[in-house]
């Protein structure tokens, strides 16, 4: 285990709100793991509850694939073992029964199973729909003995495996036409998958949230966060983690916000990530805490999940692919280098807002044609306001702080109660919009807001 500290640390935390300072502990080495002619680039990493270990995917490079997971132990930080597995892998899950887990081998197209003492059980081969020699599976999760594994080779399919045999399950599996899957979440019977799709040029993409009920009869629903063409980096959804109330954090490695997503995969609000793009993400075991991996830039950008706001941000010379909470400590695989990154001394967060009234949309995500209502309640005979904004920059109007703006419309107000009814006109030019709205409601001689929504056209 390598302690020292990071030479290559280019920026420190910047703490907004008054909470304990976020530091970088050390970095854990994987250096000279698995195929001595690959290098020891990680990939994913997952937390196993059962033997409270922490298993990291050793993929290796594009041009020299590694094969192993390597297991790390909270207490120490040391590598007590590893696995050999199949050829980059990349996601791990684990079976909340038994501890057993499963790693996806994105070169081999295959899922290999083992158990919570560390030992290889069995290998899966999955189809290869295009014959191009792998469907390159990525994301897996696990739900009510089932392991669910993504593929973005295009085909758009997501594969079932009982997890007690470790074979297929057809019945259980299905397509996302045509799309390219990233990580997974479950929420009771739902599936939520995070889904790219290019146009017929591959010119650009439309990044989104597929919403399959797992062992029911429903063909699923698409719902499109964000479609931008002509443009040499493409909207790619990437990832999503559980969050407060039943919801999840979705992110996009695009577009500079962190979505909030009910169970149904719709969006609820939008949160400005300061610019940075989410391609994975991870929240804390309190759920207050919320780390972002950037990719691209090198960034762990952190959120307080709590008041759902951006807290800061850690550069360095890296590639942060992956991000784990174990033990009360941050893990970040650096995808760039042979390491993980811990951190310690993690702030929590209390409820800071003293939101008021209630919101209610009657359909986040509509198609065009469809119609929307919006009601706003607050204080018996106060006035309430429905505003609307164009962005999720925060800005401040008559002395009310907005998470909205910066250029605020205000859609009328009433005693009490205000609803707007809008017809989303049948132009193709809209979709993808995104529209951000929040309440203004009175009391007394004080003027609060409520959370604020978004509404995504699609």
């Amino acid at each position: 285990m390598n302690k020292r500290l990071l030479s290559c640390l280019s920026a420190v935390i910047i703490i907004c709100v008054s909470a304990s300072a976020q530091t970088f502990k050390y970095e854990i080495d994987l250096s000279g793991l698995g195929d001595p002619s690959a290098i020891s680039k990680p990939f994913g990493a997952s937390y196993n509850e059962a033997n409270g270990l922490l298993y990291v995917a050793i993929a290796g490079s594009f041009a020299a694939n590694n094969n192993v997971v390597a297991v790390i132990n909270p207490a120490t930080d040391l590598v007590v073992a590893t696995i050999p597995v199949g050829s980059f892998p990349e996601d791990i899950a684990f079976d909340s029964t038994t501890g057993d887990g499963a790693v996806t081998n994105s070169t081999s197209g295959s899922v290999t199973f083992f158990d919570n003492s560390n030992n290889v059980i069995s290998t899966l081969q999955l189809p290869d729909p295009f014959g191009i020699g792998s469907c390159y599976p990525f994301g897996i999760t696990y739900h009510s003995g089932h392991y669910f594994v993504g593929t973005v080779d295009g085909s758009g399919e997501v594969y079932a495996i009982d997890a007690t045999t470790h074979t297929l399950e057809p019945s259980y599996g299905f397509s996302t036409n045509y799309k390219s899957i990233g990580r997974m979440s479950v929420k009771s019977s739902n599936l939520l998958v995070a889904t790219t799709e290019y146009n017929s040029t591959w010119s650009g993409a439309t990044g989104g949230v597929y919403t399959h009920e797992i062992f029911g009869a429903s063909t699923g629903r698409q719902v499109n966060y964000l479609t931008q063409d002509n443009l040499g980096t493409y909207p790619s959804a990437s990832d999503m983690t559980p969050a407060i109330d039943g919801v999840f954090m979705t992110g996009l490695d695009f577009d500079g916000m962190l979505y909030i997503t009910d169970s149904d995969g719709a969006p609820i609000r939008a949160i400005d990530a300061h610019g940075h793009n989410g391609y994975s993400l991870a929240t804390s075991s309190d759920d207050t805490l919320l780390a972002m991996c950037e990719l691209t830039t090198g960034a762990v950008v952190f959120f307080d999940a709590v008041n759902e706001e951006y807290v800061g941000e850690l550069t360095f010379a890296g590639m942060p692919n992956d991000a784990v909470f174990a033990s009360d400590k941050l893990y970040v695989t650096d995808q760039a280098n042979e390491r993980v990154m811990v951190f310690d001394q993690l702030p929590s967060f209390v409820d800071r807002f003293d939101h008021d009234g209630s919101l209610s949309i009657s359909n986040s995500a509509p198609s065009l044609g469809d119609t929307v209502t919006i009601n706003l309640t607050g204080n018996p005979q106060e006035t309430v306001w429905i505003v609307g904004a164009a962005s999720g920059t925060a800005t401040t109007f008559n002395g009310v702080n907005f998470l909205i703006g910066p250029n605020l419309i205000n859609y009328g107000s009433s005693k009490t109660n205000h609803t707007i009814t809008r017809t989303i006109p049948n132009n193709p030019a809209l979709s993808g919009r995104h529209f951000f709205l929040q309440g203004a409601i009175r009391d007394n001689t004080v003027i609060r807001t409520t959370k604020p929504f978004v509404l995504i056209i699609q």
